[in-house]
């Protein structure tokens, strides 16, 4: 995942992470509440986008705000990026709500 944008993030690439995770624990589970559930939200999503599965036109606004949130949280540097998933969600959303 090292070099990718959040945007670019797949499942498959959370599936290693997570297993990375796990096996460096012992073979304790991650709680849910880790950065890798936050990551697998983003992962979904970005596949949604992808294959044309996440229905963008059904996002609220109060949706889409809580994705760029989760987007600009897991930049580490607080932002989102231009273009990214969290950005086509919110214009999406404003788009149905105006």
């Amino acid at each position: 995942m090292s070099g990718k944008s959040l945007d670019e993030i797949s499942e498959k690439d959370v599936g290693e992470l997570h297993s990375a995770m796990t096996k460096g624990r012992g073979g304790r589970q991650i709680d849910k509440e880790s950065m890798v559930s936050d990551l697998h939200r983003i992962a979904q999503t970005n596949e949604g986008m992808r294959d044309g599965t996440m229905p963008l036109g059904d996002m609220t606004k109060e949706e889409a705000a809580a994705l760029q949130s989760e987007e600009a949280q897991m930049s580490g540097a607080g932002e989102t990026s231009a273009g990214g998933v969290a950005a086509k969600a919110q214009s999406m959303a404003d788009k149905k709500e105006s």
